[in-house]
């Protein structure tokens, strides 16, 4: 006697193995990790494919914060929002970095989703946005998105 076994059952034990065979792809992010660009494909054919940058992805065009100095960085408030250019020099263990632009240096905090797969060596420009983090004795940046530019912005 045959055994019968349902198509749901079927389909269920297929979807699993498909799910465990391709676990999702890890963004680790700082010195180490994948760019942001993501493919696109038509599966059915198996030729049409796109790239396309995960970060643009449309939203405001116009005016925005301008470029502060580390200088001024230090005089201002508390949570004061604030875009800086420069290079982060040397990781200080943890989620804290050292930053450097021609005005002096400072401590910056980049959580691991920030870096969004990019590769930044002490080598590369880049534009970091955040807000002033004071305390008593201490200052730095709390980063919330860093852009490592294009060799021609040097």
């Amino acid at each position: 006697m045959k055994k019968i076994i349902p198509l749901f059952t079927i389909a269920t034990l297929f979807l699993a193995s498909s799910a465990i065979a391709k676990p999702a792809p890890l963004n680790s992010g700082g010195f180490v990790g994948d760019s942001a660009i993501q493919e696109s494909c038509d599966n059915s054919t198996n030729t049409t494919c796109a790239r396309f940058d995960v970060a643009q992805k449309g939203g405001f065009q116009g005016p925005s914060l301008s470029i502060s100095s580390i200088e001024q960085v230090k005089q201002m408030s508390d949570d004061q929002k604030v875009v800086l250019r420069g290079y982060i020099t040397q990781s200080l263990g943890d989620e804290d970095y050292l930053f450097k632009d021609d005005s002096g240096t400072i401590q910056v905090e980049i959580d691991h989703k920030s870096w969004r797969g990019q590769v930044i060596t002490p080598n590369d420009l880049v534009e970091i946005q955040g807000k002033v983090d004071k305390d008593w004795k201490s200052i730095e940046i709390d980063v919330k998105r860093i852009i490592k530019l294009p060799a021609e912005s040097k």
